[in-house]
């Protein structure tokens, strides 16, 4: 068995070939660029930092080429720590320096803004460096071995419980090989297209190609951007773990809201949120936050004031008329109804009222009972809702955005909400 020795602040650590890594490693790979690879493997590590217990998160950028993780959290800074590319190239086993990028981390809700833990980050490369020939030209053992041994001592010195490692769209990239086999879960990103299961299929080969005693069954299917019903190869292939509607029907069916862009980002982070929940809620809960973190203050203040607005005066009239209406309704009808055989019996009434008088009274009655019906409706609807929102909280409020009708519903008690707290 090869060991390799790792010496970090004068603590030489011993790293084996077939040593199992305890720091859950997340991988995410694509099935070609533009597939939102990295923005969901970076929405992952922005969440897993707004668990309760404050999770100190790593990102590592091994997309040397596009270095997208990179640009996305320190943009054209100075870096000043090794790169991917140098621990490759100079053989360098152990972490001697990240970048802590946590104030790039989005937070919707500024009341949780401080409550979080670190994210870290080690960058992919410098600026203009070739860098597959450097990969290329290094042992996949000796690739593994470095890889490994950066996870191990960055999980260390830095109290990481979770590394995210935004891999190249190419299993057949060295590096991506490694990241996939060091994982706990290799996260595929790919369209709703046959060519997504075709490259699945190829990509387990490819990996084991490098790494023989890879395991594909940690390989997933993140379908991004779906339109219309998933394709059967893909819903059949034992490995689709979690699908996002496309920017277009989020889009649709939050036309006519404010904040448009807000709420169709609200829906994203859930559906990514759901993956967390996926992987850890079993075994690592702890790593799972809570649904309130991607939903703003005032949806947040919806969820709190909810049992308050059970009592509202226009809720309580609406709770007690449920089951008076339908009496009202019947005894209403039964009224009419003899009424109006009174005058067929005793047709001379209209000889006294002109037709017109009762035409306008007539519809006037209908359209005051439509709008008081409407009302009541609209009130019954409200209180239907905050009964669920007591019950399910946050979930609820996450899974009622995704529809329009209950959408207007939830917008509506939200500024009920609002009033309820300027008033205290």
């Amino acid at each position: 068995m090869i060991k390799i020795c790792v010496l970090v602040l004068g603590k030489e650590y011993r790293v084996s070939n077939s040593e199992k890594l305890q720091i859950p490693v997340i991988a995410v790979t694509g099935t070609q660029g533009g597939v939102g690879k990295t923005t969901i493997a970076n929405k992952l590590a922005d969440l897993l930092t707004m668990n309760e217990s404050k999770s100190n998160i790593l990102v590592m950028d091994f997309d040397l080429e596009t270095r997208a993780s990179t640009l996305r959290r320190i943009g054209s800074s100075q870096i000043d720590c090794n790169t991917v590319r140098q621990y490759i190239d100079e053989r360098i086993y152990s972490v001697d320096g990240v970048i802590d990028t946590t104030k790039s981390v989005q937070v919707r809700n500024e009341e949780i803004k401080n409550q979080k833990g670190k994210l870290y980050l080690i960058p992919a490369a410098l600026p203009g460096e070739t860098n597959f020939d450097v990969i290329r030209k290094t042992d996949t053992g000796e690739l593994l071995d470095i890889v490994k041994g950066l996870v191990k001592t960055a999980a260390d010195q830095y109290k990481v419980d979770c590394i995210v490692i935004d891999c190249e769209a190419k299993v057949d990239f060295p590096i991506t090989a490694a990241a996939a086999h060091i994982s706990k879960y290799c996260l595929v990103v790919g369209r709703n297209e046959i060519a997504t299961y075709k490259k699945l299929q190829e990509y387990s080969s490819t990996i084991k190609a490098h790494y023989i005693d890879f395991n594909s069954e940690k390989m997933k299917i993140v379908l991004n951007q779906v339109l219309g019903a998933v394709l059967d190869d893909i819903k059949d292939s034992g490995f689709l773990f979690q699908v996002i509607p496309s920017i277009s029907d989020i889009s649709l069916i939050t036309e006519g809201v404010k904040d448009v862009d807000a709420v169709r980002m609200t829906l994203f982070d859930n559906f990514i949120l759901e993956i967390l929940e996926k992987i850890f809620t079993d075994r690592m809960p702890q790593l799972v936050p809570d649904k309130k973190v991607i939903l703003s203050a005032d949806w947040c203040d919806l969820v709190d004031k909810a049992p308050q607005l059970a009592n509202y005066s226009l809720v309580r009239i609406a709770r007690i008329s449920k089951k008076v209406l339908p009496f009202a309704i019947i005894i209403t009808i039964l009224l009419a109804g003899l009424t109006g055989w009174q005058y067929v019996l005793q047709p001379s009434w209209l000889e006294k009222v002109p037709v017109v008088y009762f035409l306008i009274v007539l519809i006037s009655a209908g359209v005051i009972s439509l709008t008081v019906w409407q009302i009541w409706k609209r009130l019954k609807d409200s209180y239907d809702l905050i009964d669920k929102i007591i019950d399910k909280k946050e979930e609820f409020v996450l899974v009622g955005l995704r529809s329009r009708n209950t959408r207007e519903g939830l917008e509506r008690l939200k500024n009920w909400a609002s009033k309820i707290k300027n008033k205290e």
